[in-house]
């Protein structure tokens, strides 16, 4: 699956719950991300970003970015 972001109002949120996938999301350079991402199996991908605990994540440009983005992805529900 492949979900391609536009505009973005800071506060948005992007939710994800499924079985195991390939999800994609393409996001603007300009958008910063808070993301929860929790997989049974697998492994995320994502050089742009700051691994926090519990599962989260964050843009580098978090603050610098002109809107913020929260990303739920729950695979292995």
């Amino acid at each position: 699956m492949t979900i391609d972001i536009g505009n973005v109002l800071s506060g948005n949120a992007l939710e994800i719950q499924g079985a195991a996938a390939e999800v994609q999301i393409n996001i603007p350079q300009d958008i910063g991300v808070m993301m929860y991402y929790k997989s049974i199996v697998g492994l995320i991908i994502n050089p742009e970003f700051n691994e926090l605990s519990g599962h989260y994540y964050q843009s580098q440009n978090f603050t610098d970015a002109k809107a913020i983005l929260n990303v739920y992805i729950n695979l292995g529900v």
